[in-house]
């Protein structure tokens, strides 16, 4: 009986050796051809892909910033011709309050540069503090498109 059950503990040692074994020249295979130039390409492909969406959503946070800080400032010039007090006048403030309040939810860093002239909420787009967060928005979209043509330059390399 015992050389009968000794046999089956080496035959099943040797099952677990055999499959330990193909395991291992699984994942040995599966390194080797992660480490292909195909593979490399395809990754640099796919970070490609997340450096362009970046480069695209940092251009349109500028863009969009830009826009709205110039509609913002025309909207302060038709208010600035109205007769205060008049319907029209505060169907005007309203909207520019509720831009201004939009401004601030999608670029929290002007709040700090926002003020309420009576009950008109207001933005200097000529001050240092709202020119800077143009500025930084500018070079972040810039930077994001100089990595962009980096890795299109090392995709186009391989």
């Amino acid at each position: 009986m015992w050389p009968i059950l000794l046999i089956g503990l080496a035959i099943i040692a040797m099952i677990a050796i055999l499959v330990a074994a193909i395991i291992g020249i699984i994942a040995l295979i599966k390194h080797f051809q992660s480490l292909t130039p195909e593979a490399k390409l395809e990754k640099a492909k796919e970070a490609l892909d997340g450096v362009s969406e970046a480069a695209q959503q940092a251009q349109e946070k500028f863009q969009n910033l830009n826009d709205s800080l110039e509609e913002l400032d025309e909207k302060y010039d038709v208010l600035d011709s109205l007769t205060k007090g008049t319907l029209e006048w505060k169907k005007a403030v309203a909207e520019i309050n509720s831009e201004v309040l939009d401004l601030i939810d999608e670029y929290p860093e002007l709040a700090k540069f926002a003020e309420n002239k009576g009950g008109v909420l207001t933005i200097d787009m000529e001050s240092e503090g709202v020119q800077g967060v143009l500025d930084q928005y500018a070079d972040d979209a810039l930077a994001a498109q100089n990595a962009e043509l980096a890795m299109k330059m090392v995709v186009n390399d391989k």
